[in-house]
């Protein structure tokens, strides 16, 4: 950031002149004192931090959601990604926002499902970052970045954590992280042919609550499956903010999902364009309808929202 900067070169000047003149000793020492206090400043924002923090960041059309837990263990919940696209999201947009945050370390790496929207920019926080779990559903692909993915969480010893491994919730330090899909196979007789539908609609949906204020993030579910999942869980789908499923597109956020999650603040994470139909004019329709306050990455770039269950704001890069 702009005050590191400024304090690397004034510890430059200082040190080069701190022989010739008593002014550069006095300067240097204070120097010293500032880049302690942002040593323990930063020391405090990533490995102390009371709060929760969400950003959703600006990865193009894809998902990729930093959670900052209370107490300091990171989270990553997809790493964006272009199919067929040589340009690595995980590389050039994702670590920076970390290293940006001073964040050098997450501890759990999600991939909702294996698509590249959701699943290439993983690759590279996975082998740089150090992740101790990898949480994902189970299904393969035969992309080759699924391939790569998986050869390094297999070459790191990162634990994989599928939906029989997980529990009915994670607490971290007073958060408590609940899986919500797949869900059981009784209730699964979807016979939609569409591979890509079958992908959409086994993501893992997570809910994360702190006190009073609540976070979905349901991958790309479409509606048949939203029904499912209105059916199964019921009121417990009731979030504060939803990550708007499938980037907003006709084949999700269907009225019923929308009023039993009744959220008040939604997050769509997609890039417009002419050549795109994200978010639909029909989802946003219904957002309108509800009441619901909208935050675009491709109008608002980055969104941070922090809370300490008790009050909750909002800020984002653009805007």
């Amino acid at each position: 950031t702009a005050t590191e900067i400024i304090l690397f070169y004034a510890f430059i000047f200082f040190l080069y002149f701190f022989r010739k003149t008593r002014w550069a000793k006095a300067g240097f020492v204070l120097i010293l004192i500032l880049a302690g206090l942002d040593a323990i400043y930063w020391l405090k924002q990533v490995r102390y931090n009371n709060d929760l923090k969400i950003t959703y960041m600006d990865v193009g059309q894809g998902n990729s959601a930093l959670i900052e837990f209370p107490g300091g263990k990171k989270m990553l919940i997809d790493g964006g990604g272009f199919a067929g696209d040589s340009f690595d999201v995980g590389k050039m947009v994702v670590a920076p926002v970390l290293w940006e945050k001073k964040i050098c370390k997450i501890d759990y790496l999600v991939m909702s499902h294996p698509q590249a929207d959701h699943m290439d920019g993983l690759r590279f926080i996975a082998k740089v970052f150090g992740p101790k779990e990898f949480w994902y559903n189970g299904d393969r692909s035969s992309d080759l970045s699924y391939g790569e993915l998986m050869r390094i969480i297999n070459d790191r010893h990162i634990k994989k954590i599928t939906p029989k491994d997980f529990p009915n919730s994670r607490n971290f330090h007073g958060t408590i992280v609940r899986l919500l899909n797949p869900i059981s196979n009784e209730m699964n007789t979807s016979s939609s042919n569409s591979k890509n539908s079958q992908l959409n609609n086994n993501s893992l949906v997570l809910k994360i609550t702190l006190g009073k204020f609540s976070f979905l993030f349901p991958g790309d579910v479409e509606k048949q499956r939203e029904s499912l999942l209105v059916k199964k869980w019921g009121r417990l789908l009731q979030s504060t903010v939803l990550l708007c499923p499938h980037h907003g597109s006709k084949t999700s956020c269907s009225t019923k999902f929308l009023q039993t999650v009744a959220p008040r603040f939604c997050i769509i994470s997609s890039r417009s364009g002419k050549s795109l139909s994200f978010p639909h004019p029909q989802t946003l329709k219904r957002l309108k309808a509800l009441g619901i306050k909208v935050f675009r990455t491709d109008l608002d770039g980055a969104i941070e929202c922090r809370t300490t269950g008790q009050d909750i704001n909002f800020s984002t890069f653009i805007k």
